[in-house]
């Protein structure tokens, strides 16, 4: 493989200029960060930021690009391996190498990437044209990635761990601990989304001061507020809305709905999701999940709709009174890391959401305000909830109540925006780039 480097072409890849002076590191001071840069600095036109992800963007990922368009002074440019077609999320300019490469030219980017450079050079290429102040990798092991390509321009890195990247192991024998032992030692910042995922991330041996937390925001805009109330005999109906994966917990849900749905005839149950073609343990549970309907006999009381759009989930959302997120610990280990984004989405459109005690969730649904936290794999807690919240209009109008302030408060996306902004430019002074 390695007569197929180009040697020629490999000399000629010379590093860039660095005018980038390393300053001693210091706590990241996010309220005074956009002080600090220079009014020719503030005068001139955007910034640059490459925004790293494996695939732009899958549908459920929504919450990456929230983070990409509410920025203010960073113009961002995406690079991935993939881009989703149709790709719904319009706005950035967007470097794909399976979409812009010939099939032979991915062939040699690969053997230049695996066994000289650590990065692709084509994207080394586009960088050196475009210039950006920083890469903000999404997902660890896009970091990790992306980390040979930052140290070839001394550009800081930022990594976003969201979830399965925090306790699920890649394929390989190494132990999270030592596959993100570069990246922990060389990378500039590491975000996460809350208190939850901050420890876990420390567990594997980030230092402290170099994580900071950064809630995942929704569009309060796209979601309007809309307590729901149930008409005396119309159905009470609940939403389950995720992909079928064992962290989820949908069989608990659906046993506890079961067994409910017996107690109290209103009650009817919507799923929306489904098993990936490529994941052959989804399709396993997607047949588990059939299987307790039918053994429970309840057919006509439970809706599994595949996968939506966006704007069919919320419009759907608004004919729904309560959500069900009963999320768990996967026996590969797998976690949520921080908490399902639909919370956020549910709570800020005025839904009251029953959820399990797992990862960040308790950080977006406060206990007994605006909705109830079981332990997980707990059927019976699910029930109680269940018959409680659908039994009692006022409790679900007083928690959706709550529940729209408490997102509008914490989890605003122009708000999270604007602190990305700021650390953005936070980490810049630090690095004292001048391009």
């Amino acid at each position: 493989m390695k007569n197929l480097v180009n040697q020629k072409f490999l000399h000629s890849q010379k590093k860039p200029e660095n005018k980038t002076l390393i300053a001693p590191r210091m706590a990241l001071e996010v309220s005074s960060a956009s002080n600090n840069i220079s009014s020719e600095a503030q005068t001139a036109e955007k910034f640059q930021v490459c925004q790293a992800v494996s695939t732009y963007l899958l549908q459920t990922e929504n919450w990456i690009f929230n983070q990409i368009r509410f920025l203010k002074d960073f113009r961002s440019i995406v690079y991935c391996l993939n881009e989703k077609k149709p790709n719904k999320f319009d706005g950035p300019l967007i470097h794909s190498l399976n979409r812009d490469l010939s099939s032979w030219r991915k062939y040699y980017e690969r053997g230049v990437r695996k066994f000289v450079t650590g990065y692709y050079p084509y994207f080394y290429r586009k960088l050196k044209i475009e210039k950006p102040q920083l890469i903000h990798a999404h997902f660890g092991w896009t970091g990790l990635n992306f980390l040979p390509l930052a140290k070839a321009f001394n550009l800081p890195l930022i990594t976003s761990f969201y979830g399965a990247d925090l306790s699920l192991q890649k394929k390989t024998t190494v132990k999270l601990q030592d596959f993100y032992k570069p990246l922990f030692a060389d990378g500039e910042l590491f975000l996460v989304e809350g208190p939850a995922a901050f420890r876990q991330l420390t567990t594997l041996g980030c230092p402290p001061d170099k994580i900071q937390i950064q809630r995942l925001g929704v569009d309060l805009e796209a979601l309007p507020f809309h307590t729901r109330q149930a008409a005396p005999e119309k159905p009470i109906k609940i939403l389950i809305a995720s992909t079928f994966t064992e962290k989820k917990g949908i069989p608990y849900a659906i046993e506890a709905f079961c067994k409910a749905a017996r107690v109290n005839s209103r009650l009817m149950l919507t799923v929306i999701g489904d098993a990936r073609p490529e994941k052959p343990q989804e399709h396993i549970l997607k047949r588990e999940l059939q299987e307790i309907v039918n053994r429970n006999e309840m057919n006509n009381r439970v809706d599994f709709l595949g996968y939506v759009d966006i704007e069919q989930l919320y419009a759907l959302a608004y004919d729904h009174h309560l959500l069900i997120q009963s999320s768990i610990t996967a026996a590969s280990g797998d976690t949520e890391g921080g908490s399902p984004v639909i919370i956020t989405e549910m709570c800020a459109s005025g839904m009251p959401v029953i959820a399990s005690d797992h990862c960040d969730i308790p950080e977006v649904v406060q206990h007994e305000h605006n909705g109830i936290i079981v332990q997980e794999k707990d059927i019976t807690g699910l029930y109680k909830a269940i018959l409680r919240l659908a039994g009692d209009d006022d409790l679900r109008e007083r928690m959706a109540i709550f529940g729209r302030a408490h997102i509008e408060k914490k989890y605003n996306a122009r708000e999270q925006g604007m602190l990305l902004n700021s650390i953005y430019r936070s980490v810049i002074n630090q690095r004292h780039l001048d391009y």
